[in-house]
C-alpha cells in the first residue's frame, strides 16, 4: 500500500488559509497568494500535524474529504514560457489516477511520501521522477552516488519559489486535495525539459500563454482544474 502525508480537514478550517480562500456557489474555488512569512507559517501547521495515511484500500483517504491530502503543484517556467504536459489515458495508461486521465496539466508534483526527508523534498523529488532536465540537449543526472537528489547542483539550474495555495471543493478529485503552488524558474534558455514517462504522462512542451489559449481553445483537450485557477491567477 502507498502512504502520503495529509491533515485533518477540521484542523485547516480553524486557519486564516482556509477562511481567506475565494468561494463558488459557498465552496472554496481558487488559489491565495502568500507571503514568505505566510507560508513558513503553513508549512510549520503542516508539519505538526501531518499523518501518514493510506491512499486506497479499505482505510484509504482518496474519497475522504476530512482528510486533506497536501502536495506540491510545481509550475515550471523559462523565460516567458512554461511547461504543459497532457496525462496519460486509456486501458494502457500508467497514469493510476484515472479521474484525471488525458488532462492537460501544468503541475509537476505528487503526493508528500513518508520517506521524503522534508515537504520541499518531495517536490524534488517529483521534478526528477517526472521530466527529464537536460543542458545543452545532454541529460542532467541530478542524483548522486547514493541516489538522492543532489539539491545544490539542482539550485543551480532552477529556483523554486512558493508562491500559494491552491483548493477546490468542487471536483471529486480536488475535493480531498490541497496543494502549495510553486515556480520552478530555469535559471539558463540552454536548459530544456522533457517527460521521463511516456507511459504515465505524454506531450509535453514549453508554451507560451498564448500558445497554451489557442491550443485549448481548439476544444480537441481539456486541462485539469487546478491547472485552469493557476492559468487564471498567475499567469493570465
Amino acid at each position: 500500500m502507498s502512504q502520503c502525508l495529509a491533515v485533518k480537514k477540521s484542523i485547516l478550517e480553524k486557519t486564516d488559509f482556509w477562511s481567506r480562500f475565494p468561494r463558488k456557489d459557498e465552496k472554496i474555488r481558487g488559489s491565495l497568494s502568500l507571503i514568505p512569512e505566510e507560508i513558513n507559517n503553513f508549512l510549520e501547521i503542516i508539519d505538526n500535524n501531518k499523518k501518514f495515511k493510506e491512499r486506497r484500500g479499505e482505510n484509504g483517504i482518496e474519497d475522504k474529504p476530512e482528510y486533506q491530502q497536501i502536495i506540491f503543484y510545481g509550475l515550471i517556467r523559462q523565460g516567458e514560457k512554461f511547461f504543459v504536459y497532457q496525462r496519460g489515458g486509456g486501458n494502457n495508461s500508467q497514469y493510476k489516477e484515472t479521474r484525471l486521465q488525458s488532462k492537460i496539466s501544468v503541475g509537476i508534483g505528487g503526493h508528500i511520501e513518508p520517506f521524503d526527508n522534508g515537504l520541499i523534498d518531495s517536490l524534488y523529488r517529483e521534478f526528477d521522477e517526472e521530466v527529464i532536465l537536460k543542458k545543452n540537449n545532454q541529460i542532467v543526472n541530478l542524483r548522486n552516488e547514493k541516489g538522492e537528489i543532489n539539491k545544490e547542483l539542482f539550485n543551480q539550474l532552477a529556483e523554486i519559489k512558493v508562491l500559494g495555495l491552491i483548493k477546490d471543493e468542487t471536483g471529486e478529485v480536488e475535493e480531498v486535495h490541497m496543494g502549495l503552488i510553486a515556480e520552478i524558474k530555469l535559471l539558463s534558455l540552454e536548459l530544456s525539459i522533457e517527460i521521463r514517462d511516456h507511459e504515465e504522462n505524454i506531450n509535453g512542451q514549453m508554451m507560451s500563454l498564448e500558445e497554451y489559449q489557442s491550443w485549448i481553445g481548439q476544444g480537441e483537450v481539456v486541462p485539469e482544474e487546478w491547472t485552469k485557477i493557476v492559468i487564471n491567477d498567475f499567469l493570465v
